[in-house]
This record gives C-alpha cells, structure tokens and sequence, in this order.
C-alpha cells in the first residue's frame, strides 16, 4: 500500500510511528506515550501473555470528556528477527498497514488508532500497535463447533462470503486461522465477521468481482496467485470434515469442485495438522522438563 494511512508521529523520541487523525489530541498522545507502562498498569486487562502482550483499557476517546477500550498489542523482538528489523518494518508497522487496507476498503477489522516502534542504531527493540476493542464477537472456531448442523450451512456461506471478499479485494492473510476471525449473529441465521491479527496481511492487486468462477489465476504484484495458493491458504480454517468439500465449492464459487484441487487441500490440510500435532507434544515435552516430571 503505497499510500500511508494517518499521520506521522512521535510522542516521545525514539518511539515514533503514525496515528489516526481523530485521536491526535494531547490527552491520548500523552497517554500512549508510556506504553509499556500502559501494559503493566493495574488497570490494564491481560487478553495474551506470551513472547507478544496483549492488553485493554479504556482511554482518552476523540469525543470531549469521554473514554473509549483499546487494544494494545506489544510485539517484542529477539534474535534473527532483530537482524532483520534493520531491513524489513516492524510487526506493528505490518498490522498497521494491514488494518488501514482493510478499513479503506471497507473490509471489517477493528479501528486502527495507532503504531509505535523503539529503535536503537536501526534496529527494532520492540513495537505497539492500538486499535479499537469491539464486544459481542467471538473466534469463529467457537461458533463452528457450537452451531447447530442445520444451521452449519448458513454460516459457512456467509464466511465464505466473506473471505472470498477479501481476496476479491487483493487481501491475503497469510494466518487465516481460526483464531484470526471474529463472528457475531447480528440476527436469527445473519453473521458479521472482522479479520484481526493484520500483521500477517499481504497485499496483491484487486480482481473484479464479476469472475464467475475463481478457479483461476489471480494477477498479483508481479505474480500471480493461484487457487492453489488461495486452497492452502484455506487450511488453517477448524470446517468441520464433512462440511469441507462443500466450504469450497461456496467459496470458489463452483457446483462441482475438481478432484486436483480437492486432493491439493486435502494434502496441505493434512501436513498442516500433523506439523501442530508435532508442535504440540513438543511443547508438552517442555513443559514437563521445567517442571521436571520427565
């Protein structure tokens, strides 16, 4: 995106990145401007504790008086990823980027309101990205597994939908994960989606809308992205077995999906699973080794 969403900003050297417009203004700047301090604070609510921080807590909203929840994601870098900051944006710059494509384009995602990064003699010490904290939503692997199978199809055509939006619109998410779609019913059988963890968001040139079948190339950025590539991107989704065929063909568009393509999924899925079954007992094992049961 070559085109840069908000204005350039630097509370307090050397953290500096870019704000929205509308929250511009002294009370919230001051604010952000400890935010390490925000994250610990008392008043912070823990939504992640791990390599990257996740907090919320209300702050000063662009309405006079008034105060509005945000999300703070602190993003920490250790290691080859140090080395690489020298060259390469940081993680929030990503999710900023990420978030003010999907906002522009009118592609749900909770408010972008700010980045920040801390860099000493170029290289990345950590970043800060805020957005606007949304209520009423849940991850879609929750509503998966707590819908009704006759009421399963419905959903997965609107998530379909959606997805297939996004990518109509140059959108890939490189984490397209369970996890990484939000899902509330606004009414009986009618769902609302937001994409989040937009650091992981690349994006290639738009397609029309009006292809009727997507079982072809997509022109990217000097490249193009097969339906190869938009299957295994699909993999990350919990579409419960039986329902998967048909979760394809919605979102390819398509009455009769081909076998290469359903093989080429049914592959990727597989490898996919068994790489986090591996994860998995590993970090078991490491668990157990701290606590020296094994």
């Amino acid at each position: 995106m070559k085109k840069q969403f908000g204005l350039k900003f630097s509370p307090s050297p050397p953290l500096r990145g870019r704000i929205h417009p509308d929250y511009q203004f002294e009370a919230f700047t001051r604010a952000i401007s400890d935010s390490r301090g925000l994250l610990d604070s008392d008043a912070t609510e823990t939504l992640l504790a791990g390599r990257n921080r996740v907090g919320a807590l209300p702050l000063p909203a662009p309405d006079a008086g008034g105060a509005r929840d945000v999300v703070i994601k602190e993003y920490r870098t250790v290691g080859i990823d140090r080395l690489k900051s020298l060259f390469l944006p940081s993680k929030a710059a990503k999710a900023w980027r990420g978030s003010s494509y999907l906002a522009l384009n009118g592609i749900n995602t909770p408010l972008p309101i700010a980045y920040l990064e801390e860099r000493k003699r170029g290289f990345l010490v950590r970043s800060f990205f805020f957005s606007d904290r949304i209520f009423g939503f849940e991850e879609i692997r929750c509503r998966l597994h707590s819908t009704p199978e006759s009421d399963l199809t419905g959903l997965l055509r609107q998530l379909a939908h959606f997805i297939s939006g996004c990518f109509d619109q140059g959108v890939l998410h490189r984490d397209l994960s369970d996890g990484n779609i939000l899902v509330k019913e606004k009414d009986a059988g009618s769902f609302e989606f937001y994409m989040i963890d937009t650091n992981r968001i690349r994006i290639r040139r738009p397609i029309r809308r009006s292809i009727p079948n997507r079982l072809g190339p997509l022109k990217g950025s000097g490249a193009a992205v097969s339906s190869f590539s938009h299957m295994k991107n699909l993999i990350r989704l919990g579409i419960p077995p039986s329902y998967q065929r048909f979760f394809l063909s919605l979102f390819f568009e398509t009455k009769s999906l081909k076998k290469r393509y359903w093989l080429w999924y049914k592959l990727n899925k597989a490898v996919y699973s068994g790489f986090i079954g591996v994860k998995k007992r590993l970090r078991l094992k490491k668990i157990a080794q701290k606590l020296k049961i094994q």
